[in-house]
């Protein structure tokens, strides 16, 4: 979990014990699936390639820098390509500094980036449960992360 805690996949409903509404045993049957998911395609793809905390970091800024907001100006969108650009760049230096070959590097950004379609599907199975688990008052969004739902929804 987020916060370094665990989760038995086999005893989900024990992680929803405390949620404000909805019955423990309802809460994990909706969220079993993208915790699965994760348990079963993203950490074992993770482990696999031996992330590093600096790989990890990239990918957050490929995730933060990205190019499909549609209202950005040209020199907004300069940055953002710069600035991946930088990350690329920065990661290549990494992996040479601690000694990995050309042909290496190829194949450790091949694994990294095949990561982000696993990534990005995890968010989408966890917020169409949260949308499911709200939508059926089963639980109750933090109001500090409404506007971001509500922003991130029309993007």
């Amino acid at each position: 979990m987020p916060d370094g805690g665990y989760v038995e996949l086999s005893q989900l409903s024990k992680f929803y014990e405390n949620s404000a509404k909805g019955d423990p045993e309802q809460l994990a049957q909706i969220f079993r699936s993208a915790l699965s998911y994760l348990c079963n395609n993203v950490v074992p793809h993770m482990t696999r390639i031996q992330i590093d905390e600096y790989e990890l970091c990239t990918l957050f800024g490929i995730f933060l820098w990205r190019d499909s907001v549609s209202e950005l100006s040209p020199e907004a969108r300069n940055i953002l390509f710069q600035t991946r650009e930088d990350l690329f760049k920065d990661l290549h230096l990494h992996y040479r500094a601690i000694g990995i070959t050309d042909f290496d590097i190829t194949v450790k950004l091949g694994n990294l980036f095949l990561l982000i379609p696993k990534l990005e599907h995890s968010v989408k199975l966890f917020r169409e449960n949260f949308n499911i688990a709200e939508l059926f008052n089963m639980i109750e969004q933090d109001p500090c992360c409404r506007h971001y739902h509500e922003t991130s929804v029309k993007t």
